[in-house]
């Protein structure tokens, strides 16, 4: 939550409306499209990926999916979003160049760096090199920011991504 906090902080200091950290709806069909078409399959192959690496262990209690669903989305993916994506993103998206665009997309420091930065913060809370894996879901959280203009896809892929690897590593 210590995202969240200092996200809107920072950008009432500088005078960001909510929309600035990517809290508009205003490409709501675009997000949902791009969730289905993109970060789904996406999602299906990290779940594949997953498995062949580690393993299933069923899940313990649907109960427990149940209940991770809004925790994963209110006290873990929207903060994280936020300051990631919506604040930090949004800044260096102002501050600096693009990059060569690629599916619509600027590939340079302001999709990359915030995914680094993101990497980085997981590894930190728990320093196993797997962490930094997390690098790759933060390039898809910042192109899905990027094409919506709003945080919105990314924090949703982000929960479900979220709720899939705990189920997948049965600490559900």
């Amino acid at each position: 939550m210590i995202w969240l906090a200092v996200s809107f902080d920072m950008a009432r200091r500088i005078g960001a409306r909510p929309s600035g950290l990517g809290l508009g709806t205003g490409q709501a069909r675009t997000a949902a499209r791009l969730t289905a078409v993109v970060a789904l399959p996406a999602l299906v192959v990290f779940t594949a990926a997953h498995l062949a690496l580690h393993g299933f262990h069923p899940v313990k209690s649907f109960t427990d999916v149940v209940i991770q669903v809004p925790v994963q989305l209110l006290a873990v993916a929207f903060p994280e979003e936020i300051f990631f994506r919506g604040y930090l993103q949004s800044r260096l998206t102002a501050a600096l160049p693009s990059g060569p665009r690629y599916l619509g997309v600027g590939l340079g420091v302001p999709l990359v760096l915030p995914a680094f930065l993101f990497a980085a913060a997981h590894f930190f809370m728990d320093p196993a090199p797997a962490r930094l894996a997390t690098f790759f879901p933060g390039l898809l959280f910042g192109y899905l920011r990027e094409r919506t203009g709003a945080v919105w896809a990314g924090v949703a892929v982000h929960a479900a991504a979220n709720v899939v690897v705990f189920a997948l590593e049965g600490q559900l």
